[in-house]
């Protein structure tokens, strides 16, 4: 009995499928199916599949326990970084800007060994698997890690083998690598530092600065004159550059980051391979990301900085606010949350922060009500009146490997299979002349997705939607719009009182006790379906009827009951950020 980590048909590797035994071998997980196409290849064992009889731990659990890994690791990280920047920063500091890439390391490695140990219990007689020996885990930025990580199959591989490795495995063979297996990757296509300069604004008052702030435009205009400070349009430099050799930088990094061993197995792991997985941006190329944060024309001692997610993805500002010791930092709710019982980019946001927006909720003391501050169309041109019924099917694609536990999934593994069935279902079970009249709209991460290949090939007659723009923005086009998922979009067409339905599935979701007290008002009025066959039959029979529905007394009430808590417009509590903020 064996199993494969890897995609055979992509390597083209002929002997490998002639010498599998479909009954006694395993597939390791989805992403080892012939075009990710997992219903045409039922046939195939996978030992990490999107089966509900799939045993998962305990989500709770697996986040006190890598909170706790992440501490004792950024000790570690912070004593190692000031000796090699010769600095004397305390935690703090460095915390704001290495604790993206840090979470996401320990998660990801987290999930990849929960997956190994699978492999344990199943006793398997070989191993086949890539030979990663060329590939390295090094990234160059903590954007870098969570592409690379999701998506790319190389920098996974290389992951199990190591923890294959380390857990002592014998029988393993390893298959070498033909050049254009995963050309992204080989090219160095996150070998890349983007820089970002900015000529921002012509500021009379830097009592405030709002930086990748989320808002309305027009209420951002607004603010910033009332503050005197003179919006300009923003000039976006890019610089890219292809990092020089970085092998002495990482020899002395390798012996500047010691560690102590644990008992606890999984983190001697992370420990051992934090030298070669840390990223360049901290080390080589810090120095010249400090220059230029020093050198921005941004205010050099601001009171409050507003930002709604500059604290993830951007170095610059990362250095630039890290060094401003006084400064308040506000960060402003840019996505669903709230709603979770664990949502780590949440979790890191309230503890980065000395205030932290919401759209309307309030879980504990860090958090201070406002209203839906992501991008906003407040188009009121809806088409309730026709004889075809408009209807905007909203999907989204999870990524190819085990995502980080941003969004509070408890189906952590095999989710693309699992919720492509549940699309299938859904669809299969609508009327013929409803089908005719959907339109999809299709979050795509990489090609093929496997959402849209299977849709396409069930339902001919279904429409593609190919656009960048999101559910939002063209909602007021479609009489109704049905998410399939919760997340973003699903809050926005509430608080603009466009006709919307939830379809709504626990094993996607970890909803805590508050926020299930309004799925349960939701499905009362039928906004909310956790029943395909409800939601079909309420389909088939009432969509005639959507105006009427969409405008009950009831259905609105529960409605705007629901934006107070969860998604307040900001047209009409526009007031409440100068209230909040600017007094």
């Amino acid at each position: 009995m064996k199993i494969i980590t890897f995609n055979p048909w992509i390597n083209e590797n002929k002997k490998i499928l002639k010498n599998f035994n479909k009954k006694k071998d395993f597939f390791l997980g989805d992403w080892c199916l012939k075009n990710f196409d997992t219903f045409e290849n039922k046939k195939f064992n996978v030992l990490v599949s999107g089966d509900k009889n799939t045993k998962h731990l305990n989500d709770i659990q697996k986040f006190v326990f890598s909170y706790t890994c992440y501490n004792k690791i950024l000790k570690n990280l912070c004593k190692s970084l000031n000796i090699f920047h010769k600095k004397k920063e305390k935690i703090h500091y460095w915390e704001f800007i290495i604790s993206t890439w840090l979470w996401v390391y320990i998660d990801a490695l987290q999930k990849r060994w929960n997956i190994v140990l699978r492999i344990k219990k199943k006793r398997f007689d070989k191993i086949v698997t890539l030979d990663t020996k060329d590939v390295n885990l090094t990234t160059t930025s903590s954007t870098d890690l969570k592409i690379i990580s999701l998506n790319s199959i190389l920098w996974n591989i290389k992951v199990f083998n190591k923890i294959l490795q380390f857990q002592g495995f014998k029988k393993i063979d390893k298959i070498s690598i033909k050049k254009d297996f995963e050309k992204s990757y080989i090219n160095k296509k996150f070998a890349k530092l983007r820089f970002l300069n900015f000529n921002n604004l012509n500021k009379l008052n830097t009592e405030f600065f709002l930086y990748n702030l989320a808002i309305p435009k027009k209420l951002r205009i607004k603010f910033l004159l009332k503050n005197l400070q003179i919006p300009l349009k923003t000039k976006i430099e890019k610089k890219n550059i292809f990092l020089p050799d970085e092998k002495k930088v990482r020899e002395v990094w390798k012996k500047t980051y010691k560690y102590k061993n644990s008992s606890n197995k999984f983190e001697n792991f992370l420990n051992a391979n934090i030298p070669e997985a840390f990223p360049r941006i901290y080390l080589d190329k810090f120095k010249e990301v400090e220059n230029i944060s020093k050198n921005l024309n941004w205010p050099k001692k601001p009171k409050k900085i507003l930002s709604s997610y500059a604290h993830f993805d951007d170095e610059v500002f990362k250095n630039y606010k890290s060094n401003l010791k006084t400064s308040k930092y506000y960060i402003f709710q840019h996505g669903a949350a709230g709603m979770y019982n664990e949502h780590v980019s949440q979790f890191f946001e309230e503890k980065l922060s000395d205030k932290y927006f919401t759209w309307g909720w309030k879980n504990n003391k860090n958090n201070f009500p406002l209203f839906v501050t992501s991008s906003f169309s407040n188009k009121d041109n809806l088409i309730l009146n026709s004889k075809k019924t408009k209807i905007l099917l909203s999907i989204y694609q999870f990524p190819l490997f085990p995502q980080r536990s941003s969004y509070g999934y408890t189906k952590d593994l095999g989710r693309n299979t699992y919720y492509t069935n549940y699309l299938i279902s859904f669809l299969a079970g609508l009327n013929k002349d409803l089908i005719k009249n959907i339109f999809v709209k299709c979050q795509i991460l990489y090609k093929p997705c496997l959402q849209e290949t299977q849709i396409k090939k069930n339902f001919k007659k279904i429409k593609f939607i190919s656009t960048l723009k999101k559910s939002h923005q063209i909602s007021h086009d479609f009489h109704l719009t049905i998410e399939t998922f919760l997340s973003t979009g699903f809050f926005e067409s509430m608080t603009l009182n466009r006709p919307v339905i939830l379809l709504f599935d626990k094993n996607l979701t970890n909803i805590n006790k508050k926020f299930l007290f309004w799925i349960n008002k939701m499905k009362k009025e039928k906004i909310c379906f956790d029943s395909l066959k409800e939601a079909n039959k309420f389909l088939n029979n009432k969509i005639i009827n959507l105006k009427e529905w969409w405008f009950n007394k009831n259905l609105q009430e529960t409605r705007i009951n629901f934006c107070k808590m969860y998604a307040r417009n900001p047209m009409e509590h526009e007031n409440i950020l100068k209230k909040k903020i600017f007094n």
